[in-house]
């Protein structure tokens, strides 16, 4: 994955993260090297906008709220599935896929997907990249789209 060599702070930039309560051990270091990276790019700590929510399948819903409540200019979504015996963690990933892409479409925010859908801890464990990933996602993104504010 490449690094981004300059992101211009801009002032009026707000970005959050949306968060599952599941395997907070997990989310919580997704969500600290997901704000690392933020920081070390010129996002300021003070325009970043926290929010967990009970699971992953509730995260687009908050991804909505938030836009429609606050100024925002883009999202991170965090959250780990673990396939368990049924057909039930498939169901929640695809409602939580769906869910992201429809906001995202509908109110013209990004939101970067960093959802992990796993076959186990361990897994997930070793994808926990993934957060910082999606914090340089989210930051060429918004360095590309000419209407970032």
């Amino acid at each position: 994955f490449y690094r981004i060599s300059y992101f211009p702070y801009h002032p009026h930039m707000h970005l959050a993260i949306v968060r599952s309560a599941f395997y907070p051990e997990l989310i919580d270091e997704m969500e600290g090297i997901a704000m690392s990276e933020l920081i070390n790019n010129g996002i300021r700590e003070e325009d970043l906008t926290i929010s967990t929510e009970p699971g992953s399948f509730e995260i687009p819903l908050e991804c909505k709220r938030i836009i429609e409540t606050k100024k925002i200019d883009g999202i991170i979504a965090i959250g780990i599935i673990i396939q368990g015996e049924t057909h039930h963690a498939e169901e929640i990933a695809r409602g939580c896929t769906d869910g992201i892409m429809q906001v995202q479409l509908e109110k013209n925010i990004p939101i970067i997907h960093a959802v992990l859908y796993v076959s186990s801890l361990a897994q997930a464990k070793k994808r926990i990249s993934r957060a910082e990933e999606s914090a340089k996602i989210l930051i060429e993104v918004l360095s590309l789209r000419s209407d970032a504010t």
